[in-house]
């Protein structure tokens, strides 16, 4: 496998994990949500059913800091989910770059003759498999020449 394929793999891996962090948090922030949202339900409950002043004040306090507390987790969350999303849309940048380069070496006589070469000088370094792979991009070079009707000649 080629390094830019790696790398192009090794991206996909990375947004798939983005993605599932982004659900992870949403749901986090979900259930957060709706836990504090249920107090200040009760809370004002209590208020409307409460007799006492002093009473209504002290539960006024604690719903008003629930929801300064609800509106800091919204700019934190709003926060979070924008950070993974440039990450995200970064890697896929990089690998709309990485696919062309890799589309590239795939239909490159010159690039997989230098791999070949490459390997011939250190057989040891290097798994069957990625011998074969630029011995099989040319042969699909010439087939795809060949159903065109180019020649598949090249320069020496």
């Amino acid at each position: 496998m080629s390094s830019s394929l790696y790398e192009y793999t090794q991206h996909e891996k990375s947004i798939a994990a983005f993605e599932l962090e982004k659900q992870r948090l949403e749901s986090s922030y979900m259930n957060i949500i709706n836990a504090l949202e249920k107090q200040i339900l009760e809370i004002e409950t209590s208020i409307e059913n409460s007799k006492s002043e002093v009473k209504k004040d002290i539960l006024t306090k604690k719903s008003t800091y629930l929801q300064e507390r609800i509106a800091k987790i919204d700019e934190g969350y709003a926060s979070n989910r924008a950070d993974i999303e440039k990450v995200q849309q970064s890697l896929n940048v990089r690998m709309e770059k990485l696919k062309s380069k890799i589309d590239g070496e795939k239909t490159s006589y010159e690039h997989n003759i230098q791999k070949l070469k490459n390997y011939r000088d250190n057989l040891e370094s290097y798994t069957m498999s990625q011998l074969l792979e630029p011995i099989v991009n040319i042969i699909e070079i010439m087939r795809g020449q060949n159903e065109t009707g180019q020649t598949h000649e090249r320069k020496p």
